[in-house]
């Protein structure tokens, strides 16, 4: 017989440990790990009945589920996934996500990334700082011509762990920037989106929204369990994207890299499986 739950009285605990119970049933409960019956009774991992309440040994049991060994379909992913992600075409309302070809999408995207002014389409972007606009926080540019961007783009996309998607605006009809599935560990089942980078052209169109979803319902699709997103901590407009798309901000790991000759510390931020449940439609 299961032991009866314990339930925690809020005036002999501290409140940060009653803030903690409720934030760890109340994700429970949303994830369906907890299930609700009738009556707003639950029953916890460990199969005890209560009601709605603190029940200390809620976040136990979810912390022991954690240590638990994963189940076998679980685990047979890791030997399913390929380190490179094999190549895929996502399609969305706004962008159509390719992987990256050289001969076809190099010209098109150093001419929305080199900071000239530009009528394409109808559409038109007066001259601008590439650095500030588009290049500062990336690990190499602004690129004088096609040839070196298409040099740096393409060492990218050769490397073991990655798969580089130029992100093409329907609308227009142009490949705007570039977004990739890189640090691939299916041994782990993560995956990080980064490289990522757009011309002002596709700046605050929506159309990194729209390509951040795509690859996160493919990844998750794929059986990951983690998606990361990193970025230097001083890079605030990517700080607040990661935050706007459902990331959760782990922490900042100080003096991780030199980038162009100077410090970088990153901000870490991830996704897990559940919570992107959570939030695709």
């Amino acid at each position: 017989m299961a032991a009866a739950p314990v339930l925690v009285e809020a005036a002999l605990v501290p409140p940060e440990v009653v803030l903690l119970a409720l934030a760890v049933e109340a994700v429970l409960v949303a994830v369906a790990v907890v299930p609700v019956g009738v009556d707003g009774v639950l029953t916890d991992i460990c199969g005890a009945a209560y009601s709605m309440g603190l029940c200390v040994r809620v976040a136990v049991c979810a912390m022991q589920a954690m240590e638990d060994a994963l189940p076998d379909h679980v685990l047979a992913r890791c030997a399913r996934l390929p380190r490179k992600p094999d190549p895929v075409t996502l399609t969305g309302e706004r962008v159509i996500l390719r992987p990256f070809d050289r001969a076809a999408d190099v010209e098109g995207l150093h001419l929305v990334s080199c900071g000239q002014a530009f009528t394409l389409r109808g559409h038109s972007v007066e001259a601008y700082d590439p650095d500030e606009r588009v290049w500062r926080w990336m690990s190499d540019g602004p690129f004088g011509d096609a040839a070196a961007l298409g040099d740096w783009l393409a060492a990218h996309a050769a490397r073991p762990d990655v798969l580089s998607l130029t992100v093409h605006d329907r609308v227009i009809g142009w490949p705007v920037g570039i977004a990739t599935f890189m640090a691939s560990s299916p041994h782990d089942l993560k995956i990080e989106l980064g490289n990522i980078w757009y011309g002002p052209i596709a700046q605050r169109t929506g159309a990194s929204r729209e390509a951040t979803r795509l690859m996160l319902g493919h990844a998750f699709g794929l059986g990951y369990r983690r998606v990361e997103w990193k970025c230097n901590a001083l890079n605030e407009r990517s700080r607040r994207a990661a935050l706007s798309y459902g990331f959760t901000y782990e922490g900042t790991q100080d003096a991780h890299m030199i980038v162009k000759g100077r410090n970088r510390d990153t901000a870490w931020y991830r996704m897990l499986d559940r919570d992107w449940r959570m939030l695709a439609p």
